[in-house]
């Protein structure tokens, strides 16, 4: 299963990749991971699983994306990094354990 197939098929929100992280499948996601799925995969909106995640307010899923390097300041195509999502997830706890185990440059 290539990348393009995992982000464009389609769920009942929307694209499968959003579901699962939005969720916080951190099962999904963990099997995903394995088969190196998920690490980088973006949607059309430049969208990665760190930045759904974040959105849902799902501590522990954060934490395991943040292990595997997702990309915390990657940026969406409105400009958007993780920050952003996890300020509209409005989760503190989220927030800092973001901020504790990323390095900005």
């Amino acid at each position: 299963m290539g990348t393009r197939a995992c982000y464009k098929a389609e769920g009942p929100r929307g694209f499968v990749l959003e579901e699962i992280a939005f969720q916080g499948s951190k099962i999904v996601i963990e099997q995903l991971l394995a088969h190196g799925i998920v690490k980088d995969i973006i949607d059309i909106h430049r969208r990665n699983a760190l930045h759904f995640t974040a959105r849902g307010k799902h501590l522990e899923t954060v934490g395991y994306l943040l292990i595997f390097s997702t990309d915390v300041v990657a940026k969406d195509k409105r400009g958007f990094t993780t920050l952003h999502y996890v300020a509209a997830g409005g989760s503190f706890e989220i927030l800092q354990h973001v901020l504790e185990r990323t390095h900005f440059d």
